[in-house]
């Protein structure tokens, strides 16, 4: 069946054509929707002017293989396509998985669609973003999945479908190490991280509680998605802020899953260092936001931990998610001024600790000074601070030995350890004073210095050694980020 469309005279109303269906009668219409209608309602396929090659309302599992790797072939070279021709080819190829079920040979080809499609230009794609992630959603929710899992992979786009028991929802976990990499573990197989991966989410056994019996039912499968380009991901109001991850997307089903009493654990590998006076913030791709063009947003999501190379995320809600990065706070201080700053600190610190051991000297060489409390008390602090200034004196000299993590650790230890001393025999002396010039009578203690020093200089150890029991890694080298030239700015 051909059919011929002449959008010239005789007809001269602007928008009208003379359409012509050769089928087994001709059919002249002027207005082309309603010839369109008829061949859709009545034909097998329709063949115009070449613009759409064909379009088929009834076709075989065959049939649309071949459209689709039609389709993928046409997409092979992005930059080619205009807006337009983008639109017609996402039409198609929802027209392809408008049935029931997708075959995973089907759903691997309509993925690298989508893959080729995000190397497009944010122009081309911006009216068809909202439709590409639909296109996405729909192979994870329709694909004919065997052995509990399937996964398709693609340069851009990865997809991993899981068969769950929505009634009884185990701990799952789902994790990126690289495009050609992504596992899905449950609670019992999990194991040490080697790497840090690029997304990673772990879903609470609670995830489907707040649902009724017959959401539950539905629950049949979790759908894991990792776009390695934000390209679908504008937000036109993000003014001042980027994102600096691939975006992560999880779903039950097609359940909105919001409210979680345990929330979502997201983890993101940074694209790029995060300096110490910018701020990241755990956000989620909301379609209602900006007249329903869709947007960034907070709501129900918090950073659990930020890292250098990492953001760590919880959201009682499931979606896509990223990281973005607030860049209106410009870094006021350039390298040269960085530098003299350090210079002016390591003198000011080495002063303090020349005085420091002076005012020790005195009181040491002269016993009649240290006879009374608060000179005791006073000898403490200064000893306290001494040892202060010197460990973070050769704290930086220490850190360009990275290798020696035993060595960096204990310098930190230490630092945090002397520093928490100060601050507590500056209470204890504090505490001296009230009771020397407030409560003047009955304030008799025994063992007045013992008991001051216990706690002067044991409840810092106590924190100290909890601290570093918890987890070692709380003490070490830690690099805030990069200076614009590159070099790393390491403590």
């Amino acid at each position: 069946m051909d059919s011929l469309v002449d959008c010239g005279p005789p007809y001269e109303t602007p928008g009208m054509c003379n359409v012509i269906l050769e089928t087994a009668k001709n059919i002249p219409v002027c207005d082309i929707s309603i010839a369109l209608k008829s061949v859709f309602q009545n034909e097998t396929g329709i063949v115009y002017n070449g613009v759409v090659t064909e379009i088929a309302s009834s076709t075989t599992a065959q049939s649309d293989g071949e459209v689709a790797k039609q389709l993928l072939s046409q997409t092979s070279d992005i930059s080619r396509l205009n807006s337009s021709q983008v639109d017609q080819l996402i039409s198609q190829l929802e027209r392809i998985l408008a049935k029931p079920n997708v075959s995973l040979a089907l759903g691997n080809t309509s993925i690298h669609i989508v893959s080729n499609l995000l190397g497009a230009s944010q122009n081309t794609m911006a009216s068809s973003s909202k439709r590409i992630i639909g296109i996405v959603d729909t192979v994870g929710l329709k694909l004919v999945v065997n052995g509990g899992t399937a996964t398709i992979l693609s340069p851009s786009l990865a997809l991993l479908v899981k068969t769950v028991d929505g009634g009884n929802f185990p701990e799952t976990s789902f994790s990126i190490l690289d495009p050609g990499n992504v596992q899905s573990v449950s609670r019992a197989r999990r194991s040490v991280r080697a790497s840090i991966p690029q997304g990673s989410i772990r879903l609470p056994s609670s995830l489907t509680q707040n649902l009724s019996p017959q959401q539950q039912l539905l629950a049949s499968r979790v759908q894991f998605n990792f776009y390695q380009k934000s390209t679908v991901f504008q937000d036109r109001s993000l003014g001042d802020r980027k994102l600096i991850s691939g975006v992560l997307s999880a779903s039950v089903a097609n359940l909105s899953i919001t409210g979680l009493k345990e929330n979502a654990v997201i983890t993101l590998r940074n694209s790029e260092p995060i300096p110490t006076n910018f701020v990241a913030s755990c956000v989620f791709w909301d379609f209602n936001l900006n007249d329903g063009s869709g947007g960034w947003s907070t709501d129900g999501c918090s950073v659990l931990n930020s890292t250098v190379n990492e953001t760590v995320c919880g959201c009682n809600h499931l979606t896509s998610f990223g990281i973005l990065l607030d860049i209106s706070r410009q870094n006021m201080l350039s390298p040269l001024q960085s530098v003299i700053l350090t210079y002016i600190t390591y003198i000011g610190c080495g002063i303090s600790a020349i005085f420091l051991s002076v005012t020790l000297l005195t009181y040491l060489a002269f016993g009649k000074l240290r006879k009374d409390i608060p000179s005791k008390i006073l000898i403490q602090l200064c000893i306290a601070l001494l040892f202060l200034n010197m460990v973070f004196l050769v704290d930086a000299w220490l850190a360009l030995y990275p290798d020696q993590l035993g060595l960096c650790i204990s310098t930190a230890w230490f630092l945090h350890y002397f520093l928490l001393a100060s601050f507590t025999w500056m209470g204890l002396e504090s505490v001296h004073m009230y009771l020397a010039l407030v409560k003047v009578f009955n304030t008799y203690i025994s063992r007045y210095m013992l008991k001051f020093s216990l706690v002067g200089w044991g409840v810092p150890l106590i924190v100290v050694i909890v601290v570093i029991a918890v987890d070692k890694n709380n003490y070490g080298l830690v690099t805030y980020g990069k200076f614009t030239a590159g070099s790393p700015d390491d403590l």
